[in-house]
């Protein structure tokens, strides 16, 4: 049996033997910078980080909101409930050809490179959507070729594991918009105290606007710049025929017509959240990071009112003439059927993480009078409110407690005796 041979080249054709042999060691090394490349990306991308956090709230028994608890505040939504001329508007003026690449666009890539090589700096991006999302979740902002190269490898790792919808999902539930927001669900409430599903086209262009510099393009700071960029979108959805020219000129002659949420402020709340957050902890095991990243909805027993008129009258100075400076007060109020506690406030000017004096043990002091004294006296009919009793000073085998005032008016009714918090009631048995 012959062994087949491969004829060496002729020296008479050098060139076409260096040309063949470049093609060859070209396509070795593409198929291996390939190959490195989509390792490389499973070590950039892990996809723990795509779980995004998402804001826990806690709502009232019937149903009200009380207050989000968060991280990072957001609310995340599935890609069917964001309408199509708010996805559209964030391709169009962020990623374009988002449909079309696999992760990198080579075509802005290579605009990108040569001006960058042109003036010798790191400031012209090219980055897709895809990258954008690796670069927020996985990577930094610096501006350097070892972050681009990343971020290029896990966007193209990426498009390999993940569907077209499902990375914009998480891009648009991901991205920052200023202000404390995050998600499009979350920007959309604040802006226009409205769902993303309700959202008209003006408005999704405002918010795809912003990404870019959240604090530029913020409608709060700069409300002309924003009118400015939220035109740019509809002109590159236009040219994009994603909208009509009709629509086009309707849009752009819109105000931004902002509807900010109303931010209450939460002192009159702060006590009976930290009771809340400590009971989780340790009656359902929970962490206080997985409590503000778990996106919970958790009912609790408060009663709004209460709890509002509770901390309004803490604030009263005249309730509190003691003989000392920031005389301080605990409050709670419980149902009396179930045992819900339905206010809690540990102190006049509470702030999260203070020493809750609903919670710290202390003499109860006079409070205690009303439930052991003379609830009873009165409930078993020794005595009515306009009993007289004897206000003065009297001894028990070597103690005797005076009034606070060190006042005495010799005959008292009950009713005065516990209104003044004399110490009467030491004689009632």
């Amino acid at each position: 049996m012959k062994w087949i041979k491969l004829k060496p080249f002729n020296d008479k054709f050098p060139r076409l033997k260096w040309f063949v042999y470049s093609i060859i060691a070209l396509f070795v090394l593409t198929v291996m910078g390939y190959a490195f490349i989509l390792l490389g990306g499973r070590f950039v991308v892990d996809e723990k980080n795509f779980v995004l956090s998402e804001s826990t709230v806690l709502l009232t028994e019937d149903g009200e909101e009380i207050i989000k608890l968060y991280d990072e505040n957001r609310t995340y939504v599935p890609i069917g409930d964001i309408p199509e001329h708010v996805q559209e508007a964030f391709i169009a003026i962020e990623d374009h050809r988002f449909y079309d690449h696999a992760g990198v666009d080579f075509f802005a890539v290579a605009r990108a490179v040569s001006r960058d090589l042109i003036t010798w700096s790191k400031a012209e991006g090219a980055s897709t959507i895809t990258q954008q999302l690796v670069k927020n979740v996985e990577l930094t902002n610096e501006k350097s070729w070892m972050r681009k190269t990343k971020e290029v490898m896990g966007a193209i790792y990426l498009e390999r594991v993940k569907t077209k919808d499902e990375i914009l999902e998480y891009y648009l539930n991901e991205i920052y918009f200023g202000h404390g927001l995050y998600g499009i669900e979350a920007a959309s409430q604040y802006f226009f105290s409205k769902s993303v599903d309700e959202l008209t086209l003006s408005e999704s262009a405002m918010l795809a606007a912003m990404p870019k510099a959240p604090n530029r393009f913020s409608p709060i700071k700069n409300k002309e710049i924003t009118l400015e960029r939220r035109n740019l979108v509809l002109e590159r959805m236009y040219n994009l025929d994603m909208i009509t020219a009709e629509k086009l000129n309707q849009t752009t002659g819109k105000t931004l017509g902002l509807e900010i949420g109303k931010q209450e402020e939460n002192q009159w709340l702060n006590s009976y959240i930290d009771l809340v957050v400590e009971e989780i902890e340790q009656g359902y095991h929970l962490s206080k990071n997985e409590i503000y990243t778990g996106g919970y909805d958790i009912t609790v027993g408060l009663d709004k009112h209460a709890q509002q008129i509770a901390y309004q009258e803490l604030q009263k100075e005249e309730y509190f003439k003691g003989s000392k400076d920031n005389t301080q007060a605990a409050v709670v109020m419980l149902d009396q059927q179930t045992g819900v506690i339905r206010a809690a406030l540990g102190g006049r000017q509470y702030n999260r993480g203070d020493l809750n004096r609903v919670k710290v043990k202390r003499q109860p002091g006079s409070t205690i009078k009303p439930l052991v004294v003379y609830g009873p006296a009165l409930e078993e009919s020794y005595y009515s409110p306009y009993t007289l009793l004897n206000d003065e000073v009297k001894n028990y085998d070597g103690y005797e407690p005076h009034n606070h005032d060190e006042v005495y008016e010799g005959k008292i009714t009950l009713y005065d005796a516990l209104r003044k918090s004399k110490i009467q009631q030491l004689y009632l048995f």
